[in-house]
């Protein structure tokens, strides 16, 4: 209910960023053909060398198309449900974790609230980080309940969801590791857990073929694809350390952290020293056995070896919706510090003291302060202009951001309104394609013919076959307005 309450304002919303590539340029989606394509295609449709191959993920927006059309509003509907749903499954997952209801239930609370999720859900490509989210959540509590069928079933899903779901396989092999189960038996299971990945990888190479492992990012998307291999290591570190200040001071929030607003300098520098802290702090804390302390750094650590660069470069620096399964970590591990915390205050203090009360109320306040940082940051998610152009203000190092505030202003032809956001991108990293486009289009706007035809010959000198800069210079020959 509260996950529906915080984003059931979301359904006001239009298309935003990938929704564009992924729904409105699927022909398919709205046709019952929709449901088998998703099989066939690769998530970005016409694109394997992007490396994405979610089936389930678009099943599900298929399913919504028929039901919905291509409204934003049933896309993004399901996705406060599908949120809602994940948020039910922490609580059963926290039970596990912490062996009561009232960790469990905190711990679910807090997550539900996190203002960092609001990429992952008010975002309808979010889809697959909340299908994948889940999953792997219900797996892990069928695993632990020993029901290893469903566990494995719901593993292969998340996998379907979103790829990086596979670094699950290492907790879920740990867990039937453990169990009490036959020897016989588990490599029984084992050998099921194999050609599931057999199975899976065929598909991928099937459908994507070289782009398996491939990604298609540029220096602007992810300048860590461009350093050495401990550079990157290095960085992937330091991302830590700065994801897990946006989860727990979710100022300045940002659908983009491409070229330069993330600097090496600073992922290499003062954020690594506080991502190695997070390393010392994460060995320091599983030497103590606890059960939920592990589980927490777990969700905190596994899914970055993949989203942060580390294993491999992907396709972005960072995103707030690639710490949808990290934030669980962060919140596992505070709920067990402040109740470590309490203990250890009421056996000091040889009495019952009232920090009960006071820590209820502090988490009161913290909810509600968390309760309305994403109420208002959803706002922002309602469409591209609100979206882009306040990000814009504050996220200056971005060429990208600056880029799309200024085509935000040329959709309205308003040319002069772009100019500073022009400007700003053309001063961060003057050679992106989408930004030599706009600088066309903005002359063209202004009524400056030679320079608008000057600066998509330009773009086309640098990046032959460019499709943005090709249309448009063919359509300024004609005088297409």
């Amino acid at each position: 209910m509260v996950a529906v309450a915080l984003y059931g304002v979301s359904v006001l919303g239009g298309f935003v960023q990938d929704d564009r590539r992924v729904i409105l340029g699927d022909s398919s989606l709205g046709k019952w053909q929709g449901l088998v394509y998703a099989w066939t295609a690769p998530y970005y449709k016409n694109d394997p060398s992007a490396g994405a191959y979610r089936p389930l993920t678009s099943i599900t927006l298929a399913i919504d198309a028929l039901v919905f059309g291509k409204q934003a509003w049933g896309f993004r509907l399901i996705n406060a449900l599908l949120y809602g749903l994940v948020c039910a499954a922490v609580f059963e997952l926290g039970k596990r974790m912490f062996g009561g209801e009232t960790e469990a239930f905190w711990l679910a609370l807090l997550f539900t609230v996190l203002p960092i999720h609001t990429e992952a859900v008010s975002n309808i490509v979010g889809r697959g980080e909340i299908l994948a989210g889940g999953l792997v959540i219900v797996a892990l509590v069928s695993a632990m309940d020993k029901k290893w069928g469903l566990s494995m079933l719901m593993f292969f899903l998340a996998l379907l969801s979103k790829e990086s779901a596979i670094v699950w396989v290492m907790p879920l092999g740990w867990l039937l590791w453990k169990s009490d189960l036959r020897t016989e038996k588990k490599y029984g299971l084992v050998m099921i857990f194999v050609l599931l990945f057999g199975e899976y990888f065929l598909l991928r190479w099937g459908i994507l073929g070289g782009g398996i492992f491939s990604d298609n990012a540029s220096m602007v998307e992810n300048p860590l694809k461009y350093v050495s291999g401990w550079e990157r290591v290095r960085a992937g570190i330091g991302l830590v350390g700065f994801g897990v200040g946006k989860v727990l001071l979710p100022i300045k929030l940002s659908y983009d952290y491409s070229f330069s607003q993330l600097k090496l300098a600073d992922l290499t520098g003062m954020w690594f020293v506080l991502g190695t802290v997070m390393v010392f702090l994460f060995f320091w804390l599983c030497s103590r056995r606890k059960k939920a302390l592990n589980w927490g750094m777990a969700f905190l650590w596994l899914p970055l070896l993949v989203t942060g660069n580390i294993v491999k470069p992907i396709g972005t620096i960072f995103g707030e919706r690639l710490w949808f399964l990290p934030s669980l970590g962060v919140v596992a591990i505070a709920v067990y510090l402040s109740k470590f915390g309490l203990r250890s205050l009421r056996l000091s203090a040889g009495r019952q003291v009232v920090s009960a009360p006071l820590a209820m109320t502090f988490m009161t306040l913290i909810l509600i302060l968390f309760a309305g940082r994403t109420l208002v940051r959803n706002l922002d998610w309602l469409s591209e202009e609100k979206l882009f152009v306040k990000d814009a203000a504050y996220v200056t190092e971005s060429v990208l951001a600056q880029n799309n505030a200024a085509a935000m202003y040329l959709m309205k032809k308003e040319p002069d309104g772009a100019r500073v956001y022009l400007d700003r991108a053309e001063s961060i990293y003057p050679k992106y394609p989408e930004l030599m486009n706009n600088w066309g289009i903005y002359f063209w706007q202004k009524g400056d013919l030679v320079a608008a035809e000057a600066r998509f010959r330009k773009c086309l000198e640098a990046y032959p076959g460019n499709g943005l800069c090709s249309g448009n210079l063919r359509d300024l020959k004609m005088g297409v307005k």
